[in-house]
């Protein structure tokens, strides 16, 4: 699992990376409750929405059979 917080005053979309392959990115909270996939970008970052002084859970499943980047 992945958290993040904003100090920012105004919403922002974090772009996490990874050197691993990632099969699958769900949002969810700190507790991981109420799982939401995530879709990734072309280049593989897991776009993140968080909202004003927010912050957000994102637990990434990692591909077991490739190898790192």
């Amino acid at each position: 699992m992945v958290r993040v917080q904003s100090l920012a005053d105004t919403p922002v979309t974090c772009r996490l990376r990874t050197p691993f392959s990632v099969a699958r990115a769900v949002r969810t909270n700190y507790l991981g409750l109420d799982p939401r996939d995530i879709g990734q970008d072309r280049d593989g970052a897991v776009p993140v929405d968080i909202p004003p002084l927010g912050t957000a859970a994102v637990v990434l499943h990692l591909d077991p059979s490739a190898r790192p980047r």
